[in-house]
């Protein structure tokens, strides 16, 4: 996680590739997600824009209600991906 120089923390992650147990630490963390169940999860809504196939949205809902989680994709192959 790097903090830009505009003061907002921005991270870079290998998107194409699996979803390892570390990589989904780090953005569970980034977005301020408790891993255990809690009264904090219930008030967050979560908006992924860019989400590709979705897989982190998959990862977000391990731990959010899954009407708070919404996805953003405008690649056309990437739409077509999700369809199939």
């Amino acid at each position: 996680m790097v903090i830009d120089n505009k003061g907002y923390k921005t991270m870079t992650i290998p998107w194409e590739q699996k979803v390892g147990r570390e990589t989904e630490k780090v953005v569970i963390e980034f977005c301020g997600i408790n891993t255990n169940e809690s009264e904090h999860n219930k008030k967050l809504y979560l908006l992924d824009f860019g989400c590709g196939s979705g897989r982190y949205l998959e990862i977000f809902a391990k731990y959010l209600d899954k009407e708070k989680l919404w996805g953003v994709e405008i690649a056309k192959e990437k739409v077509i991906e999700v369809k199939k």
